[in-house]
């Protein structure tokens, strides 16, 4: 779905950076041109420290600031609560840039039900948008989450409404996203063929 979305906001004419990490485990990296200078990867090598570990939210969050640094961005969209959400979050909080939260989906009863709880909290509370979907409603509805904040979009498919999420005003978004091998050549074509008849209906 982010290949898609970010293909047709380019189409529009938005200026999209995309910061994204591949872990150790993935042969396959994205269907986006990596040469692109709007292509963000940060590698699965890191520094060596003490203690070891991937540092990969400490990574997103020190290469956002550089992007941020060169360029002036409208909203900061964190797709998916952790790690690229926090990431968003964290960023937001730092340089005063509106954050919207996309989440994939039942991830948000399993944080809100963990360790995980206050932060996630904290971050429903920071957010300028929630991009959800209407099955989530009865989570929100649960959190009493103002109901300004919610967008609803359909899955997958994004409709004219999408682009009415609430964040852009020059046209420019710095994007957040995990991207993996999900689809298969049957959902590509029907995506494709929605976002045709999206382009010619709007």
């Amino acid at each position: 779905a982010a290949f898609w979305r970010i293909k047709e906001l380019r189409a529009r004419g938005y200026n999209v950076d995309i910061l994204t990490a591949k872990s150790k485990s993935e042969i396959y990296i994205s269907e986006f041109n990596t040469d692109d200078p709007n292509y963000h990867l940060i590698q699965s090598k890191c520094c060596w420290h003490i203690p070891y570990s991937p540092l990969l939210l400490e990574r997103m969050v020190s290469y956002g600031l550089k992007l941020i640094s060169s360029n002036k961005f409208d909203c900061i969209e964190g797709n998916y609560i952790f790690p690229f959400g926090i990431t968003a979050w964290i960023l937001s909080k730092i340089t005063g840039i509106p954050f919207v939260l996309r989440h994939a989906g039942s991830d948000i009863w399993r944080v809100y039900n963990s360790e995980l709880e206050d932060i996630f909290k904290q971050m429903i509370k920071d957010t300028t948008k929630i991009i959800t979907y209407k099955e989530s409603l009865p989570f929100w509805n649960e959190l009493n989450a103002p109901e300004s904040k919610l967008f609803i979009s359909k899955r997958y498919v994004p409709s004219k409404e999408f682009w009415n999420a609430g964040c852009l005003k020059q046209e420019k978004a710095v994007f957040f996203h995990k991207l993996t091998p999900k689809w298969n050549w049957a959902q590509l074509d029907f995506f494709g063929s929605q976002l045709k008849q999206q382009r010619y209906q709007g």
